[in-house]
């Protein structure tokens, strides 16, 4: 079509609006006694079941393993301990540690435990390691057992 024609084009094709003949009388009805719908209410966000504790009300051991969730390593070394040590060496532990330093009871499998946690090898040999976690720089410090003193595993808190 040229553009002088499209004017005439659009005049000739009107769209009617549904005319009420064509409605039946059951339409008709419905269509007067229909009320605008309320809005549906949103349902309420869901919130989780677990609340959190209150720092208060946390105990001293949930206190360190919130701050070792922090690092994959570390988290993982100290669930190791504790699945291999039991819940209450741990709680031990945590009673008896400084603000700055978790002191562990040295196990056999420590030496297994930091190396698959944090790469670092401890040998029979070595009277004074120090190492680092490689993801959040976590020191820790094991000393060999002397006549005095036993072996010997602190990890910063």
């Amino acid at each position: 079509m040229l553009p002088e024609n499209q004017d005439d084009a659009i005049d000739e094709v009107a769209v009617e609006p549904m005319a009420d003949a064509d409605m039946s009388d059951t339409e008709k009805s419905g269509a007067e006694e229909q009320q605008p719908r309320e809005p549906k209410r949103r349902a309420q966000k869901r919130r989780g079941s677990r609340k959190r504790q209150a720092r208060q009300q946390r105990s001293p051991l949930d206190e360190v393993l919130a701050r070792f969730a922090g690092c994959e390593r570390c988290s993982y070394f100290l669930g190791s301990y504790m699945s291999t040590q039991g819940r209450e060496a741990l709680e031990t532990a945590v009673a008896e540690s400084d603000d700055e330093w978790l002191q562990l009871t040295w196990i056999q499998t420590m030496p297994t435990l930091v190396e698959k946690s944090f790469g670092l090898t401890i040998d029979q040999g070595d009277f004074y390691v120090e190492g680092s976690c490689p993801v959040c720089q976590r020191v820790f410090v094991y000393t060999t057992e002397t006549d005095e003193e036993m072996a010997d595993f602190q990890i910063s808190l």
